[in-house]
């Protein structure tokens, strides 16, 4: 740069380098005692520089005024209307607008965002109407939806809402205080224990209280047993549909007159095996009827002479059954067949031998027939039955009577030998099975054998030994015996009595 006193004649030339500053250090600038007049001058100069700067209303953005007549021609100017300004906001007494009078609104044209922060430089009156955010919207008496609010109402509500929202932040921090306290105390609770409920049974078990899962058992057993005894539901009303056809109008066979729907008591719609049985006791009833009638007026009355009673004893040692017949055959019968009668011997298994009886000779005999059972299949030790039809004929009327004798010989033989022991809580036994297909039952009793209070059940096909347990009390008296179940014939042994 040109120095200023380049052309002033008369001048002595000196550097500025070599004046130096005399005065005081000045901290704001950075000036001290000694520094050349050219480190005084430039910082002096820097400053200016700056504080020009500050003054030039080009660096500031006056937008915010709009374009009337307040906008400043200078810095002081821009100073006066900031006062001013912050006078008009803070809605002193007395105070104006130099521009605008107080509470009335400058113009502003402006985009959306300059606007935004207009309203952040003036502020409106109480009563001015602006918009309301959505959330604040409501329809009036007559129906019009309110999008817009006076300022102060709309301070007002959004300070209740804002309440409302302190107040139900409360209540949820409580709420989940509380449910954190809640879901700790579970988990830090010991896992819980499942006990099995109990029931008393009345029939299938002892009359005491039972875990339901034993009773359960017990009872899926019986009906089991149940529905082998009885079969299936399919296979009842398979029977069921056996009835003769037409049976409601077939005429009744006693002599009563009218049909069999007429008979007390029938019912001629079967819906069930109930249905079913009534109808068939009804149908039996009136044929035994009817068959009274023959006997007692169509056959010759020597046959009501004969009246015959079966027994019949099984001798373990000698494996032989002996049949005792009792009763009175008139002098003017004889056996029909030469050979006597036929009488058929029965085991549970199925097996079976015959032997014919010359009953005329052997009726009120107390040494009976004795028929050996060695050399057939009879397994002597099962329940036997013993079936004959005796025949005979009036040798004076040629007339012939013959009737159905039946014996069943509940046979202990077959009962296997226990041994029972006792210990203060406890009745032990032990027995041994034979080598047959069957199911051992052994049965525990009160003193009077007449409530049956535990059983406990094996089914056994070779020859094995079992032993079991059941609970007693010290100082009580129980009877215990065994019951065997072979092909759904059941033999009962004799009870043992046993003190604990």
């Amino acid at each position: 740069m040109k120095p200023l006193n380049l052309d002033k004649s008369g001048c002595i030339n000196t550097s500025s380098n070599c004046v130096v500053w005399q005065g005081p250090d000045i901290a704001c600038i950075s000036l001290c005692k000694g520094d050349s007049v050219t480190d005084v001058v430039y910082k002096m100069a820097t400053e200016l520089c700056v504080v020009m700067d500050t003054f030039n209303l080009d660096n500031y953005d006056l937008s915010c005024f709009g374009s009337g007549p307040c906008n400043p021609a200078d810095f002081k100017a821009l100073m006066q209307l900031i006062l001013t300004k912050i006078c008009y906001i803070q809605e002193c007494s007395g105070c104006q607008d130099s521009c605008y009078p107080c509470g009335t609104t400058p113009p502003v044209v402006m985009s959306a965002g300059a606007r935004s922060a207009s309203l952040q430089a003036y502020s409106l009156p109480g009563d001015t109407v602006v918009p309301i955010a959505p959330v604040f919207y409501y329809t009036n008496q007559y129906g019009d939806l309110v999008t817009t609010m006076p300022l102060t109402d709309y301070v007002i509500a959004i300070g209740n809402k804002v309440n409302q929202l302190v107040t139900s932040i409360t209540a949820i921090q409580a709420t989940l205080i509380n449910h954190a306290a809640r879901i700790t105390a579970l988990e830090d609770a010991p896992a819980p224990v499942f006990v099995i409920p109990q029931i008393t049974p009345v029939c299938v078990l002892p009359s005491v209280a039972t875990n339901m899962n034993i009773v359960l058992a017990a009872v899926e057993q019986q009906f089991c047993q149940l529905r082998t005894a009885t079969g299936t539901p399919n296979n009842i009303f398979t029977n069921i549909q056996k009835q003769i056809p037409n049976l409601n109008s077939a005429p009744v066979l006693s002599g009563a007159g009218g049909t069999m729907a007429s008979l007390p008591g029938w019912t001629s719609t079967i819906q069930n095996e109930a249905d079913s049985l009534g109808n068939l006791w009804i149908t039996i009833g009136d044929m035994r009827s009817a068959l009274q009638n023959i006997l007692n007026n169509l056959i010759p009355s020597g046959c009501a002479g004969i009246s015959l009673t079966l027994f019949a004893s099984y001798d373990t040692g000698s494996n032989s059954v002996t049949i005792f017949i009792n009763g009175t055959i008139p002098a003017s019968f004889v056996n029909t067949d030469s050979f006597g009668t036929r009488f058929t011997i029965t085991d549970i298994y199925g097996s079976a031998t015959t032997a014919n009886v010359d009953i005329i000779s052997i009726v009120n005999n107390l040494t009976g027939f004795n028929i050996p059972l060695n050399g057939t299949l009879l397994n002597g030790l099962t329940n036997l039955r013993i079936e004959g039809n005796p025949n005979f004929t009036d040798v004076n009327t040629g007339s012939q009577c013959q009737s159905c004798l039946e014996y069943s010989i509940l046979n202990q033989g077959s009962c296997p030998i226990v041994t029972y022991t006792t210990t203060s809580d406890a009745i032990n036994y032990s027995f041994l099975s034979d080598s047959n297909t069957q199911t051992y039952t052994v049965e525990l009793w009160n003193d009077l054998g007449n409530v049956l209070l535990s059983s406990q059940s094996y089914i056994s096909s070779s020859v094995t030994t079992y032993t079991g347990s059941f609970e007693a009390t010290l100082g009580v008296t129980y009877k215990l015996r065994v019951t065997i179940n072979i092909a759904s014939v059941i033999t009962t042994c004799a009870f043992t009595v046993v003190t604990v």
